[in-house]
């Protein structure tokens, strides 16, 4: 009959419409999958990530870009561009400031404060008061660019007189990884860095000046999925690794848990 097979005609193109809906999702999801997730992250993390970033590529065959500097300047090249999947930065400061940029937050590591010494010592420095001394040149982050550098201010504003440095102050630098550099150039008597940085094999010869804990300021280090992903599960997925198989990666490279 002439209903019937009408009513099977558009069963046929319903089929149609409804497969090819779905070849074009699975095409656009797996085009998505094959794109590099883009991760912003402060560049005192990146030895762990790019360990990180090998083992996940490995595991889920997704490649992932990661784009390292100072975490400000990594929170205004997010907000100018409107790229990325996750941001990484130095202090969970950064993440509260990115406001609507972060869709989801977790909790990965610490990041503990502490002054690196160079390695000839020639100042005798073996106490934190010893840095008070007039001729000794610190270096410290610029605190404009990098999260060591408004942790260093904050450390200075909890400082009594005689356990204030700021007179000695020769480098503001824009990565703690140049303030080790430095170090190891004899450009510096101390530098005020990341702990985690002394793990760093370029680092062994590096002496250590723990900050008392009364003044010290520890900064958390989170992992955020941010609105301008447009892959957000894929973004997900990369958090979800940084910070399950990840952590004991960051936890083997000295960062505190």
């Amino acid at each position: 009959p002439q209903n019937g097979f009408v009513v099977k005609k558009i069963d046929i193109k319903s089929f149609l419409f409804i497969v090819l809906i779905f070849l074009f999702s699975l095409l656009t999801s797996c085009a998505q999958e094959s794109k590099p997730r883009v991760v912003f992250a402060g560049k005192g993390l990146k030895h762990a990530l790019d360990e990180i970033k090998t083992n996940f590529e490995k595991k889920e065959n997704i490649p992932v870009l990661i784009i390292y500097a100072g975490s400000q300047t990594l929170l205004t090249t997010i907000k100018k561009t409107g790229k990325g999947d996750v941001f990484i930065p130095g202090s969970a400061s950064y993440i509260e400031q990115a406001g609507d940029l972060v869709t989801s937050s977790e909790y990965l590591a610490m990041h503990i404060p502490t002054f690196a010494i160079s390695p000839k010592n020639s100042k005798k420095l073996v106490e934190y008061t010893d840095l008070v001394n007039s001729d000794v040149r610190i270096g410290i982050g610029n605190r404009k660019l990098t999260a060591i550098g408004k942790t260093t201010q904050n450390i200075l504003e909890r400082s009594a007189p005689d356990q204030n440095f700021s007179s000695n102050i020769v480098v503001s630098a824009s990565t703690s990884n140049q303030l080790i550099q430095l170090l190891l150039n004899e450009e510096l008597d101390a530098a005020l860095v990341w702990k985690d940085l002394l793990n760093l094999e370029s680092a062994n010869d590096l002496g250590e000046i723990s900050i008392p804990k009364s003044i010290n300021v520890t900064k958390e280090i989170r992992v955020s999925t941010l609105s301008t992903s447009r892959n957000q599960s894929g973004a997900k997925r990369f958090l979800e690794f940084v910070t399950t198989e990840g952590r004991a990666v960051f936890t083997n490279h000295g960062f505190s848990q």
